[in-house]
């Protein structure tokens, strides 16, 4: 049972990794869509295709996996500050 959640995360960042390199300029174009500086874009246009299918590549070694298992932890962390920095969620007032 253990092996399940690395193999779905296998599949996850092998199959978004390989998704952006293949469509290249389609990931591109959606990336300098978003709000962020011109100079990253191309930079992280390379770099999140390499981070997915690096993490995939650790998955794949046992003595890694807790290093793969972080980098998508943090991943997703990130990701979701992402989408509330843009805006992505409504405002909810605390009374």
């Amino acid at each position: 049972m253990k092996i399940l959640p690395s193999f779905i995360l296998l599949i996850h960042w092998t199959y978004t990794g390989l998704d952006k390199l293949i469509r290249f300029q389609e990931s591109c174009r959606e990336l300098k869509n978003q709000p962020m500086p011109n100079v990253l874009e191309e930079i992280l246009a390379y770099a999140v295709s390499v981070v997915e299918l690096l993490l995939a590549l650790l998955l794949l070694i046992s003595a890694s996996r807790w290093w793969a298992y972080m980098g998508s932890l943090l991943t997703v962390f990130i990701t979701y500050v992402r989408l509330i920095w843009v805006g992505a969620f409504p405002k909810r007032h605390a009374y």
